[in-house]
């Protein structure tokens, strides 16, 4: 009796995990050339994890010069095409991921706010405008891909005095965990089969 007990406390348990929620905020400030990212996953309003992370210390330039170091021309081009071959690779399967999980996600706030300058008011200007339709565009993209739950908050604010730039993005997601699983299976399956179409 107690482990047929024990049996449907655990099956339950596993059913009601497969369906709770999990919410994860994200934060990216970019401020004097130090991008910094934090994020938190909530479960039942618990928090379980919290990371920051400066991106500044992601830095790629020695990895490209230890990679080119002692090289002929021709051993250097080819260095470069296969760097240039895996980066769309990564960008392909990045893609297809994002369309994937985006499809699960239900989005509750979006919040991008920016200023910035170029020391010069008419570019100042043409920047702006430029920054506006790309937020927009994006903005787009995402409620498309999507199910947003918010009205997203986007702002963008010249200053043609100073020559800086400030970004913040914040935004919250949630999505079940069932359908994270399904979510990530799915994509580990495309990613294997588009490689094996390459290899053939």
């Amino acid at each position: 009796m107690f482990w047929i007990i024990l049996f449907l406390f655990i099956f339950g348990s596993g059913i009601l995990l497969l369906f709770s929620r999990v919410y994860i905020s994200f934060s990216l400030e970019y401020s004097d050339d130090k991008p910094i990212s934090i994020v938190y996953v909530r479960l039942y309003g618990i928090r379980f994890l919290k990371r920051k992370i400066d991106l500044s210390e992601l830095g790629t330039a020695d990895v490209w010069k230890d990679q080119l170091a002692n090289k002929s021309f021709k051993e250097k081009l080819e260095v470069i095409h296969q760097v240039m071959q895996s980066f769309f690779d990564i960008v392909s399967d990045t893609m297809m991921a994002m369309r994937i999980f985006l499809d699960k996600l239900s989005i509750h706030k979006i919040e991008w706010y920016s200023r910035f300058g170029t020391g010069e008011a008419s570019t100042t200007g043409l920047a702006a405008g430029g920054l506006w339709t790309i937020k927009g565009a994006l903005i787009g993209l995402v409620d498309h891909l999507s199910h947003v739950h918010c009205l997203p908050n986007i702002d963008v604010q010249p200053d043609f005095q100073r020559k800086y730039i400030y970004s913040k993005f914040d935004c919250m997601v949630s999505i079940r965990i069932g359908q994270a699983i399904h979510a990530l299976i799915k994509v580990i399956r495309k990613s294997s089969f588009r490689k094996r179409e390459v290899l053939i």
